[in-house]
């Protein structure tokens, strides 16, 4: 029982130890010359509609780019940000749940 406890344990700290990482990564991305692309070629990479990408963007629960100042802001995404945002809900979706 305790070994399994243990086993447990450390699997959640490995996935909360990989989840700060990437966290970290998205907060110090370093400056690239990659080019911005559209909402329409995120969501093609993603695999979702233009209008969930957009919306994931704005609650800023995807890594994107706002340009303008004006009321209708278009958005620009990078593909390397997108795919490491990818990698990091795969790990959130790996975690154990609680309700064992």
């Amino acid at each position: 029982m305790i070994e399994r406890l243990k086993a447990k344990e450390s699997s959640v700290v490995r996935v909360a130890n990989v989840q700060m990482r990437c966290e970290m990564e998205l907060l110090n991305t370093p400056t690239t010359h990659e080019p911005f692309v559209a909402p329409e070629r995120a969501a093609d990479f993603l695999a979702l509609s233009r209008k969930t990408v957009l919306k994931l963007a704005r609650r800023g629960d995807l890594p994107g780019h706002p340009v303008g100042r004006g009321v209708r802001q278009m958005w620009r995404f990078c593909l390397s940000e997108l795919s490491r945002w990818l990698e990091c809900e795969a790990v959130k979706l790996d975690q154990p749940s609680g309700s064992e």
